[in-house]
């Protein structure tokens, strides 16, 4: 094998070393931005339910407030009429996202601030929602329900309220509006891109920037629908699929902690891992521009060696042919080979003189 052919290999050796070099940084670095990427995305998504979790609870602290007071006078033992539990409904209710607020006890008592007194007409313990309460012992939220009169999403805030021995009285329903969650929705994005959902625990679409219709089942949303029970069992997540359209998809989501809502956001992979193709394709052209010129540096260097052994080859040829009339070989380096081709100068030199000096003996 010649040097020329043993610099190719080393050149060739040396750019698979580059290659893998090159490839495992890609692969680091993509796993990196990946990670980077995705938690980026999970945050958004986490931001939103900071924001929903903190509103719900903000709209829940007037039926609080109001069960604690029903809580005081039920221990004091004072009686008021309905008249005067209406004004303390009042309190509660001057929140304009609160449509309603509406006592029920133990007596049966169902007792509105904004409607007629329905005392005797309806039982408040036979209603969803002061079961609720009592069972929980605590303020939760009811299922969403569209209201009759506004045609609004609504939840109900329910707070027990307790009396002497903490036994259990009667409950405060206070209905709040959701009309927020058009506007919050469509805030559910990655850097401006994104389709954000707001799903209920039975499955229901309770709002989406995309083009299905709040109410409607979240469960016909092709890819998501197939992995709600799962998200809901995990709580926070997210995955990659394909939606209707046929576009791949990176799905994150969270759970609000009042509700059990899910908050969901899908971003087109295209737009999320941009960067990384981007990455891809730096790399790539690294790797062949590399490769390239350690290829060449190797040619060019092996060209340098081999062009002046080459002329002391074809010089050594002449004088052992017997041509001592040969021209001397230039010297173009100041390294080793440089050295040898003046040294071979200087032989053929000594060798010359040698021979004259023989010849006139």
């Amino acid at each position: 094998m010649g040097i020329k052919q043993k610099f190719i290999v080393l050149a060739g050796i040396v750019g698979v070393i580059l290659t893998i070099v090159s490839v495992t940084g890609y692969f680091t670095a993509y796993d990196n931005l990946s990670e980077a990427v995705n938690e980026e995305i999970v945050a958004n998504v986490n931001k939103e339910r900071e924001v929903m979790d903190g509103w719900l609870k903000e709209k829940a602290k007037p039926v609080t407030s109001q069960a604690d007071l029903m809580t005081e006078i039920e221990k004091s033992g004072m009686e008021f009429d309905n008249e005067d539990l209406k004004t303390f409904l009042s309190v509660a209710a001057s929140d304009k996202d609160i449509q309603e607020m509406t006592r029920g006890d133990e007596t049966g008592m169902f007792l509105p601030f904004n409607s007629p007194d329905e005392t005797g007409k309806t039982d408040a313990r036979k209603r969803p929602w002061y079961a609720q309460a009592r069972e929980a012992g605590k303020t939760v939220y009811t299922e969403v329900y569209t209201s009759k009169s506004t045609g609004d999403l609504v939840v109900s805030a329910v707070a027990p309220f307790y009396g002497e021995g903490n036994q259990f009285k009667g409950a405060i329903c206070g209905d709040i509006t959701l009309t927020v969650l058009k506007e919050q929705v469509q805030n559910i994005k990655y850097r401006g891109e994104g389709i954000g959902y707001i799903i209920e625990k039975t499955g229901k679409l309770l709002a989406t920037s995309g083009k299905e219709q709040p109410m409607s089942e979240a469960r016909d949303i092709k890819g998501v629908g197939e992995k709600l029970d799962n998200m809901f069992q995990s709580g926070s997540g997210y995955f990659t699929y394909t939606d209707g359209d046929g576009v791949d998809q990176l799905l994150a989501y969270t759970t609000v902690p009042t509700t059990g809502w899910l908050i969901a956001m899908a971003v087109p992979t295209d737009f999320v891992f941009a960067p990384i193709q981007r990455l891809r394709m730096i790399y790539g052209v690294l790797i062949v521009i590399g490769f390239l010129l350690v290829v060449g540096m190797c040619l060019s260097f092996a060209q340098r060696i081999i062009k002046p052994i080459v002329a002391l080859e074809g010089q050594a040829s002449q004088l052992a042919d017997g041509n001592l009339r040969v021209d001397k070989l230039p010297v173009t380096s100041e390294d080793e080979i440089g050295s040898m081709t003046q040294a071979f100068n200087i032989m053929q030199e000594h060798l010359h003189g040698l021979i004259g000096r023989m010849a006139s003996t």
